[in-house]
């Protein structure tokens, strides 16, 4: 079950559909499933090919309304444009874990730049801190 792709040859990030990924999501779940990984190399870009927007939020809701699955994690969420809605859905369905791995490691700018995060120190902080307050 692929969420997301990354195919650098083919012009970035390909998403599969929400409708795709519920319908495998149910097959998987008739067969004993109980908890799903959503993992990408960057999964807060879910969304963006094919609807032109991120659209993880209504993933996470779409996933997590399947019969049988117990919990959704999110692996690989970047902090650059992260989507705070993302903590909203976290909060109100109780079967998606209150866990995000989100690479922090390295917090200096000029490291940050050299990586092409995109991100800043500051902004790092800044993200924690109304991830924070909205949990």
């Amino acid at each position: 079950m692929f969420l997301l792709r990354h195919t650098p040859h083919a012009g970035g990030h390909i998403s599969t559909p929400i409708e795709e990924l519920v319908t495998n999501a149910k097959l998987l779940a008739r067969n004993g499933t109980k908890e799903l990984i959503l993992i990408a190399q960057e999964l807060t870009y879910y969304g963006l090919d094919l609807y032109g927007k991120r659209k993880l939020d209504d993933l996470l809701r779409a996933l997590s309304d399947v019969n049988g699955i117990e919990w959704i994690r999110l692996q690989y969420a970047y902090p650059t444009q992260f989507p705070l809605d993302i903590i909203d859905v976290m909060k109100e369905r109780e079967n998606i874990c209150n866990y995000l791995d989100m690479p922090l490691q390295h917090i200096s700018d000029n490291v940050l730049k050299s990586m092409r995060r995109g991100i800043s120190k500051r902004k790092t902080y800044e993200l924690i801190d109304r991830s924070a307050r909205k949990c």
